[in-house]
C-alpha cells in the first residue's frame, strides 16, 4: 500500500463519497437501473480529456444508479497500491480500490463492508478525477448483471417502487 498524504487522502475520500452519495441506498431488487444524467457537481470529478471523459459519463449515467447497502457510520477508505503516470497524466491510480465501512447498530456491533474499484484516477489540474469508471470487461459484467437482475424482475412481475416484497 501506498502510505498516502493526508492531503492526498482527504481528496481521494471526497471523491468516493461524492460519488456514493449520489447512488440509490436500496436493495437490488428495489433498484431502477435507467441511466441518469450526471449531476453537474459530479462532472466535474471526471476527466476533461477525451476519449476518456465521453466513456465515464457513460458509464457514470449506469454507475449512479448501481445500489448500495450501508449502515451507521458509513466510511471510505482508499486502499492505493501504488501511483503512477498514465498518458499525459503525471500521477495515476489504476485500479483505485476503497473499501466503504458501517456497522448495523449504533454501539459498533454487527460491522460490515463492501470493495470496490474504479478503473482508474488521475491527478489533472490539481485535483483527483476519474478517467474510468470501468475497463472493457468490467462494463461487460456489470452490464451482465443488470441485464441478469432485471430478467429476474420482470419474471417476478416485480416494478421498483411499487411491490416492495419482489412479488406481484
Amino acid at each position: 500500500m501506498v502510505d498516502l498524504s493526508a492531503e492526498t487522502r482527504a481528496a481521494l475520500t471526497d471523491l468516493i463519497a461524492a460519488w456514493h452519495h449520489h447512488r440509490p441506498q436500496t436493495s437490488l431488487l428495489q433498484a431502477d437501473f435507467t441511466p441518469v444524467e450526471v449531476p453537474a457537481v459530479l462532472r466535474e470529478t471526471i476527466t476533461r480529456r477525451e476519449p476518456y471523459r465521453r466513456q465515464a459519463l457513460a458509464d457514470a449515467a449506469v454507475y449512479l444508479t448501481l445500489p448500495y447497502l450501508a449502515g451507521i457510520g458509513l466510511e471510505f477508505t482508499p486502499e492505493v497500491r501504488a501511483m503512477r503516470p498514465f498518458e499525459r497524466w503525471p500521477i495515476s491510480i489504476a485500479p483505485f480500490n476503497f473499501r466503504l465501512s458501517w456497522t448495523l447498530h449504533l454501539d459498533g456491533r454487527e460491522p460490515d463492508l463492501r470493495r470496490e474499484a474504479w478503473a482508474r484516477v488521475v491527478l489533472e489540474e490539481g485535483r483527483w478525477k476519474i478517467a474510468a469508471f470501468w475497463d472493457d470487461d468490467a462494463r461487460r459484467k456489470v452490464a451482465d448483471e443488470i441485464t441478469r437482475v432485471q430478467a429476474y424482475l420482470a419474471r417476478r412481475c416485480y416494478q421498483p417502487g411499487k411491490n416492495q416484497d419482489g412479488g406481484s
